[in-house]
């Protein structure tokens, strides 16, 4: 990363902290590099290319858990058909948490459930038409990632979201997983044998 002053721009060079008030980025390719140039500069917007910075600049990945914390639950009215659902119909967007509260709540251990019924559930509870098979596929992911999270992390089986009793093993869902596919179909015998 190079630093150069309005005045000495044309020659290319090098300058120190001494001139940050006059400084303008010339390139800033690197994550390490915002956070030089906000200690260079001594506060977060000190210069009007820092906004710039901050948008192109790759952040840390939001945590499985951050994840959970998303809209809370709404319906729309679709214009046009969508992922199978007519236009005209009130689609349920839900969110993570409403989807671990579901598993929590209404699927007993030993049973399981298709996502289509889940979905089915969870807009009628909304007096919705359906729900959005695309996110609440998503969320359900969120929610199984996030429990895997706690149990890597030694929670106990029983203290997790029990994503397995919807998540089919065999579904392209269960291969995305960490848990995997073999885990699911275990987690589903031992809770029926229990």
């Amino acid at each position: 990363m190079r630093h150069d002053t309005d005045d000495e721009a044309s020659k290319g060079n090098d300058v120190g902290h001494e001139n940050a008030r006059n400084l303008r980025v010339v390139s800033a390719d690197r994550p390490s590099q915002l956070g030089f140039i906000r200690g260079l500069l001594g506060q977060p917007h000190a210069c009007p290319m820092m906004g710039w910075l901050e948008t192109i600049m790759p952040s840390k990945p939001k945590t499985w858990k951050q994840k959970m914390n998303a809209k809370p639950p709404h319906t729309v009215v679709l214009d046009k058909d969508f992922a199978g659902v007519p236009a005209g119909a009130r689609l349920l967007i839900s969110c993570p948490v409403e989807v671990e509260n579901y598993l929590r709540t209404k699927v007993p251990p030993g049973e399981t459930r298709e996502i289509q019924q889940m979905r089915r559930e969870l807009a009628a509870a909304y007096g919705a038409d359906a729900a959005c098979p695309v996110s609440t596929a998503i969320f359900l992911r969120t929610v199984a990632e996030a429990a895997w999270d706690e149990i890597e992390a030694g929670a106990p089986i029983s203290e997790v979201a029990p994503f397995w009793r919807v998540v089919d093993p065999k579904s392209p869902l269960a291969k995305k997983l960490r848990a995997g596919g073999t885990w699911i179909e275990q987690q589903r015998w031992a809770e029926r044998e229990a």
